[in-house]
């Protein structure tokens, strides 16, 4: 199975008098903006979560759960995507269909807390008769923008999950043996290919947590218990146990602080019910922002209580598909439609991602190298190995240096001279952005790679400048910093590809920032040019033409 390419169409909700404005400001037709007043009253907010939410009757409606969220989800999406807006996103997927590429809908709703709780998952297409999340062609996530980068991990192999099961003694009971023999018939194929691990936390306590974390590194980080949130002090809980087995509340700020430190931590999974929840005057008051604040690239939580089937088909589906590779948004929209397509109508809307990764991709996927063999995977570990000390602080070349007939480490040989001739394990040489290889002769199970692009380091570094000098720039009532700051990283992330970067797209971003921010065109320009920068000829005379324009 392998993987969709997405191209990005980013949403903005701002507030615009007693109204509301959708501005699009990132997709691949441009920008556009349209005004539209909140599409619900809170007695309809109120009935949706009754018959969708917990699925109980209520008084005076005759529609049906399933036509509820197409009603609720169509006047949804005809609030925000209307005008401008609406044409801009036609285009834009008529744009990436002739690509036959997806469009990912990031939603970015800081500025609006009191809209966080619409069912944006369940926003329905009435000209095209499709909800959006159920298409893998328009998955929905909610962006959360952070200063600090996101920089995937190098794919792990196997991904190593941690599950919290916890059922104190003093609430209502969950069947959480049954919930942990569901998990594990739902992960065994997996585990028996090699590409999951699968740790039960023995007993589901805080210290317990810390513990574990401390012996072993984790990707996944799976709870499944219950969850509160508390409006009077706009802050959410997940309920541990305690020594004793009765309930410990664990706020917001507790997990976050101990999963921030588990640096491998790539995805969060929140089986509690209102473990989305958020506050209406604070986006990272609920658990799963907080989390993805405090550093999880990505947070999966439950807006409302999911039933057992749906939960196991959403989890056996949304692993599997991360483990093949699949930026954690698709995996997501795989997981959505495997609840549906087993015939659940209603809940696969249930689950929210909130998510900061730019592109969606949290695990940096490798190249297969050599024969399947034992050599061949000792190999590759070395390999990883390698990648990982590099990382760490091992030999980095990056820049304009120029290796030729030195001393070369490979594996477990070190070769003085000229020549790199090894019969044994597979080797890897990789060489940073401007490098040149000279003298190297690959023997059997060698792989030489050059790594045309910038230094990932070396380039954020740089770019980190641009988005202190976009926070210090006084606020302009025509144009909105995220906007700037949306381009700047669209233009980062693109320069990072070296050789395989889209120069016409670069040269579109830099005169966008031309017509909005001059200034800021001119510091992009300058940090492109930087010979740290290792971008390619091609990319460096459209910057040298933007900076002399």
């Amino acid at each position: 199975m392998s993987a969709f390419e997405y191209e990005t169409l980013d949403l903005l909700i701002e507030k615009s008098g007693d109204a509301y404005r959708a501005r699009i400001i990132n997709s691949p037709v441009g920008q556009a903006r349209t005004d539209f007043a909140s599409p619900f009253t809170q007695a309809e907010l109120d009935t949706f979560f009754a018959r969708v939410g917990r699925r109980t009757p209520v008084m005076g409606t005759a529609l049906k759960p399933q036509q509820l969220i197409e009603q609720m989800g169509g006047r949804l999406f005809d609030a925000a995507f209307n005008g401008e807006v609406l044409t801009s996103y036609r285009r834009s997927r008529d744009a990436v269909d002739r690509e036959e590429k997806g469009l990912r809908i990031r939603l970015r709703l800081n500025d609006v807390p009191e809209l966080a709780d619409l069912p944006w998952e369940y926003m329905y297409d009435a000209s095209r008769r499709a909800f959006l999340a159920l298409s893998k062609e328009t998955p929905i996530v909610r962006f959360l923008e952070l200063p600090e980068r996101v920089e995937p991990l190098a794919a792990p192999a196997p991904l190593n999950l941690l599950a919290v099961l916890s059922s104190p003694s003093d609430r209502d009971p969950l069947d959480v043996e049954g919930e942990w023999a569901r998990l594990q018939d739902a992960l065994a194929g997996l585990r028996a290919d090699g590409k999951i691990t699968l740790t039960r936390l023995q007993p589901p306590t805080l210290d317990a947590l810390r513990a574990q974390l401390r012996k072993n590194a984790y990707h996944i980080f799976h709870f499944i218990g219950h969850g509160e949130y508390d409006a009077a002090n706009q802050s959410g809980a997940l309920v541990f146990e305690n020594e004793q087995g009765s309930a410990r509340k664990v706020n917001e700020n507790l997990i976050a602080t101990l999963l921030h430190d588990a640096r491998n931590l790539r995805v969060a999974v929140l089986n509690a019910c209102e473990g989305a929840q958020t506050s209406v005057s604070n986006p990272f008051a609920g658990v799963a922002p907080h989390l993805v604040e405090q550093g999880i690239p990505a947070v999966l939580a439950m807006q409302f209580a999911i039933s057992d089937q749906a939960a196991l088909d959403f989890s056996s589906e949304l692993y599997r598909t991360l483990a093949d590779g699949y930026p954690i948004d698709a995996a997501m929209n795989e997981a959505r439609r495997a609840i549906y397509l087993n015939g659940n109508l209603l809940e696969w809307g249930t689950p929210v991602l909130f998510m900061r990764a730019e592109d969606g991709v949290i695990f940096r996927q490798e190249e297969a190298m050599g024969d399947e063999g034992g050599e061949g995977a000792r190999g590759r570990e070395r390999a990883r190995e390698g990648n990982e000390a590099t990382r760490r602080g091992g030999v980095n070349i990056s820049g304009n240096a120029r290796v030729s007939a030195r001393d070369i480490v490979g594996g477990d040989k070190i070769v003085q001279g000229d020549e790199y001739d090894v019969d044994g394990d597979m080797n890897v040489v990789t060489i940073g952005a401007g490098a040149q290889v000279g003298q190297v002769a690959a023997g059997r199970n060698i792989t030489q790679t050059q790594q045309q692009g910038a230094s990932v380091q070396d380039l954020a570094a740089l770019f980190k400048t641009i988005y202190q000098t976009i926070e210090r720039r006084a606020d302009d009532p025509n144009v909105d910093k995220d906007e700037i700051k949306s381009k700047v990283k669209q233009i980062e992330t693109e320069a990072a590809k070296g050789e395989s970067a889209n120069v016409s797209k670069v040269e579109r971003w830099l005169n966008d920032l031309k017509n909005i921010a001059p200034d800021i065109l001119d510091v992009t320009a300058a940090a492109l040019l930087n010979p740290l920068a290792g971008i390619s000829t091609a990319l460096r005379k459209i910057a040298e033409k933007a900076r002399a324009a």
